[in-house]
């Protein structure tokens, strides 16, 4: 019996070609607070958006999560009225999930035009951008 098992070539994973994003500011052309679709560029540290090819310099990611106060206590009341002091507690932590606005920072050149892309997105959808430049 072997630990580690070897991945057939239908179970290898293919290279992402364009990942989907909350594109928020940035490009003065670009429609603010869309969804776009951000492909793999020809070369290596680029990207296609909107069917322009732009040369990235530098990518940040700003984590941010908050959580809802309001959604906190109204779970609490529900499960303490349904459940007594177990029910508030319980109630209490499923309305405290978190909310993730996390934000990537794509720092880019076109031609004549420097700026820095703001797209909305979490820790997965960061990977797969990061993937597309290499």
């Amino acid at each position: 019996m072997t630990v580690f098992k070897k991945k057939r070539k239908s179970q290898v994973e293919e290279p992402i070609k364009s990942i989907r994003l909350d594109y928020l500011s940035g490009h003065p052309e670009f429609q603010q607070e869309s969804k776009a679709f951000v492909g793999r560029g020809p070369e290596s540290m680029t990207i296609s958006m909107n069917g322009r090819v732009l040369h990235i310099k530098k990518v940040e990611w700003k984590e941010k999560r908050k959580r809802s106060i309001k959604r906190m206590a109204t779970g609490g009341i529900i499960g303490g009225v349904t459940g007594s002091i177990g029910g508030l507690i319980l109630g209490t932590a499923l309305g405290s999930k978190k909310k993730d606005e996390s934000i990537a920072l794509v720092s880019y050149k076109e031609e004549h035009h420097e700026g820095i892309l703001c797209f909305r997105c979490d820790q997965v959808q960061y990977r797969g951008l990061i993937s597309l430049l290499w």
